[in-house]
């Protein structure tokens, strides 16, 4: 029996008025700590539904809430 692939969720961020993406979890992870996006950074993912900042959504509070 062979184990059903898990579909990552795939992000987009606002750029100015540029839409840019996908990106995976950890693209996005990496794109914050080069400083290339912000807390503040809208950010779009299916599950999420609409855009909203990153600080919202929950796979990246802990990211926006380190010291």
């Amino acid at each position: 029996m062979s184990a059903t692939p898990i579909k990552a969720n795939q992000y987009y961020f606002m750029y100015g008025e540029e839409q840019l993406g996908p990106y995976s979890e950890v693209e996005i992870r990496n794109l914050f700590d080069l400083g290339s996006i912000a807390k503040f950074t809208k950010i779009w993912c299916q599950d999420e539904g609409d855009w909203c900042n990153l600080e919202e959504i929950p796979e990246f509070h802990s990211l926006v809430t380190k010291d």
